[in-house]
């Protein structure tokens, strides 16, 4: 499973430009903090403040439970909380958030936690030690959870100044089969891309499958050709093994075989070379900006970096537009087209998700079952009013 943790400071651009990053980099899921989308779907939940967000494009978490400051849900074998801990909270609302956090994930394994926690330690490359990030430190000791972290490179830089403040633990056992790296791709906020990739055991064991082959390239004459039958040895369990052989060579030799790709990782419909241009322009102009701090060509960098950041807005925008306004086109030429698919997708991924938290689903009975007070008749069984203490004979 592969994980992009990224802060995206409210903006949309971040958030396009996030899609097709999940797509490029094939991956699984999203743990994102301060999102820009505050609306849930069922592959995107959000926490209780909407400061924290899980994104599993063509899945629908589960177990999820939002909370203050972080969300939590499993997906696939994975419990994965993505968490955002502003620094205008007070040392008090910080430690009772992680408190929350950690009795959560305590007797659960293979846990991913991740998020920008605005804390400072020497641990994770930091200058210096804050109280935020003792409290950080002292918190998870308590857990079976190790930190990913590696290096001294800022996840966060603004105005020449940077900082780690996203940080990302997992579980343990899952520590060894973890590569954490971080990404310089272009992400219209002032945090990179942190990139996780765990090793899934259950994925692994699957991937000596044999392969599938398209029936529909299939060359017969080719097939006969290349299949040779076995010469008997007497032993069946050989025959069998031997005859198998023989059949997935001619396979091999006569029929392409079936790409295990999804579709999901195909470009967003929006986006073009163009767009991909004006990022790379946009990275480009942004390194030049940072490196000329303090020489006398910095305001004029800062002013390319400026005008290159509009442009990649305006392509996105007007692209987004155009492409929304030819699918309306294609819905008039054929109405179950690609643009019924669209709407009939995204009505999918509306759907309001059940809450399962106990404390919701105690005020919904409260709600519908109200405690009747004593001395107040209630309804009998066949529907009549009976006074309260009244037992049938």
């Amino acid at each position: 499973m592969r994980i992009i943790q990224i802060n995206l400071n409210h903006c949309e651009v971040a958030h396009s430009l996030l899609e097709q990053v999940l797509r490029e980099k094939r991956a699984d899921i999203a743990l994102i903090s301060e999102p820009y989308k505050k609306v849930e779907t069922q592959s995107y939940i959000l926490d209780s403040s909407k400061t924290a967000a899980i994104l599993a494009p063509g899945r629908q978490p589960e177990s999820v439970q939002p909370r203050v400051g972080f969300v939590q849900a499993k997906v696939g074998a994975f419990w994965l909380y993505s968490c955002y801990l502003p620094p205008r909270q007070t040392l008090q609302q910080f430690t009772h958030t992680l408190d929350e956090i950690a009795q959560d994930a305590r007797h659960r394994s293979q846990v991913v936690i991740a998020g920008d926690f605005n804390a400072w330690a020497e641990d994770w490359g930091s200058s210096r030690t804050n109280a935020r990030g003792r409290t950080l430190q002292e918190t998870f000791a308590t857990l079976d959870v190790a930190l990913l972290n590696t290096g001294s490179q800022n996840t966060f830089s603004k105005a020449g100044y940077g900082s780690i403040v996203d940080l990302t633990f997992c579980s343990s056992g899952l520590f060894r089969r973890t590569k954490w790296s971080l990404s310089d791709d272009y992400t219209a906020s002032d945090h990179k891309y942190i990139v996780c990739d765990i090793e899934d055991r259950e994925q692994a064991s699957t991937a000596a499958k044999p392969p599938r082959f398209n029936p529909a390239t299939l060359e017969p004459l080719k097939f006969a050709q290349e299949l040779r039958t076995p010469d008997p040895s007497g032993d069946v369990e050989c025959e069998v093994h031997n005859s198998m052989a023989a059949v997935l060579q001619a396979c091999r030799a006569s029929m392409r075989c079936s790409r295990g790709h999804s579709r999901h990782h195909e470009p967003v419909p929006w986006w073009s070379p163009e767009i991909a241009h004006a990022r790379r322009e946009c990275l480009r102009t942004r390194r030049l900006h940072q490196r000329a701090r303090g020489r006398p060509d910095f305001e004029q960098k800062r002013e390319d970096f400026a005008a290159k950041r509009k442009i990649l807005k305006k392509l996105i925008r007007e692209a987004k537009t155009k492409c929304f306004l030819e699918m309306c086109d294609a819905a008039e030429q054929d109405p179950w087209g690609s643009a019924y698919r669209a709407v009939v997708k995204k009505a999918k991924q509306a759907k309001p998700i059940a809450p399962k938290d106990a404390e919701t689903m105690k005020a919904i009975v409260e709600h519908l079952f109200p405690k009747q007070p004593s001395g107040v008749e209630s309804p009998g069984p066949s529907g009549a009013r009976e006074p309260a203490g009244f037992t049938p004979a």
